[in-house]
C-alpha cells in the first residue's frame, strides 16, 4: 500500500509513471530528477523559480565558503620547538580534523632561494641548512633592499598562488617561519633594514587566519640548540612578543597567539583550542 501510495504520488504530481518498485529501481535517476525539476518548475510561479534559483546559488557559495581552507603560521627564536610541534600539529589535522595539510618554510616558494640562481635549488638548500642563522655577512644598504625586495615580491605574488592552489582547494597550510621573521629579525635573513619598513609593508601581505609565537627561556631554548647566545634569545623573543602583542591588538582578521612552549602537551592543547574554532 505504501509503495502503491509513493508511485502514484510520483504520477500525479511528478509526471513520473510506474509499473511497480522493481520499474522504480531500474530507472534512469538523471532522467527522472530532470523530469521532476521540470514537473516542479512548471507548478511555479517566475517569482517561486527565482527564490529558488537564489536559493540554490547562495547554498552553493555557502559550500564553498565553508569548505575553504587557512593558513596557520608558527614563529619562534630557533631552539623554540617550532618543529616539533608543528609535526604533531600536522598529524593531528591530518587525523582528527581528516584535513590535507601543506607545509611550508617561511615564504610562499614561487620564487628559489636567491644563491639558487648561482649554485642551484639542492646546493642553495643544502647550505641553508648548515649555516648558523644571523651569521651572513651582507651590511649594505642597496644589497639590503635589493634582497628584501626579491623576498616581498615572493610574498606578494606568492600569497595569491598558495591562497588559489591551497586554500580555495580546502587544504590547511602551515608555516614554519612567517614574514613576521622580516619584522622582528630581518638580521635573521641577511638583511639590514629598518623594522619599522618591513613592518609597514605587512600591510600587502595576506594575514593568516592563526598565528602562533612560541617561546621558552633563554636556558630551555640553549638546551635544546646552541645556535644563538642568552641575550639574544632574550632580545629577539621580547621583539617578537611585542610585536604579537600589537598585531593581535589592532587585527580584526588573524588572531594572534603567544604560547610559552615547556611542555608540549599544554602547548598542543591551546594550539587545539584554535584550531577546533577555526576549522
Amino acid at each position: 500500500a505504501e509503495w502503491e501510495t509513493a508511485l502514484t504520488y510520483l504520477s500525479t504530481c511528478c509526471d513520473l509513471s510506474f509499473t511497480g518498485p522493481q520499474a522504480f529501481w531500474n530507472a534512469d535517476p538523471k532522467v527522472c530528477t530532470r523530469t521532476i525539476r521540470k514537473s516542479l518548475a512548471s507548478r511555479m510561479t517566475l517569482v517561486q523559480r527565482m527564490i529558488e534559483r537564489s536559493r540554490y546559488v547562495i547554498d552553493t557559495i555557502g559550500g564553498l565558503v565553508s569548505e575553504r581552507g587557512f593558513i596557520v603560521t608558527f614563529s619562534g627564536v630557533d631552539g623554540a620547538g617550532k618543529s616539533t610541534v608543528i609535526a604533531q600539529v600536522k598529524r593531528e589535522l591530518e587525523g582528527t580534523f581528516r584535513r590535507e595539510v601543506v607545509l611550508m618554510r617561511h615564504r610562499p616558494g614561487l620564487l628559489p632561494m636567491l644563491n639558487a640562481w648561482r649554485v642551484g635549488a639542492a646546493k642553495a638548500e643544502e647550505l641553508a641548512t648548515r649555516t648558523l642563522p644571523r651569521t651572513g655577512t651582507n651590511r649594505g644598504v642597496l644589497s639590503s633592499v635589493l634582497r628584501f625586495t626579491y623576498y616581498f615580491l615572493d610574498y606578494a605574488i606568492g600569497q595569491w598562488v598558495v591562497y588559489f592552489r591551497h586554500v580555495l582547494r580546502g587544504r590547511i597550510v602551515l608555516y614554519d617561519r612567517y614574514y613576521f621573521d622580516f619584522m622582528a629579525d630581518p638580521r635573521r635573513s641577511n638583511i639590514q633594514l629598518s623594522r619599522a619598513v618591513t613592518s609597514a609593508l605587512y600591510a600587502f601581505v595576506h594575514t593568516p587566519k592563526l598565528n602562533f609565537f612560541l617561546y621558552a627561556d633563554a636556558a630551555t631554548i640553549l638546551r635544546r640548540k646552541q645556535e644563538l647566545n642568552a641575550t639574544d634569545v632574550e632580545q629577539l623573543t621580547q621583539r617578537y612578543r611585542s610585536l604579537f602583542e600589537r598585531l593581535a591588538d589592532r587585527s580584526g582578521r588573524g588572531r594572534y597567539r603567544t604560547i610559552r612552549n615547556e611542555d608540549l602537551a599544554i602547548t598542543l592543547s591551546g594550539i587545539r583550542s584554535e584550531l577546533a574554532n577555526a576549522a
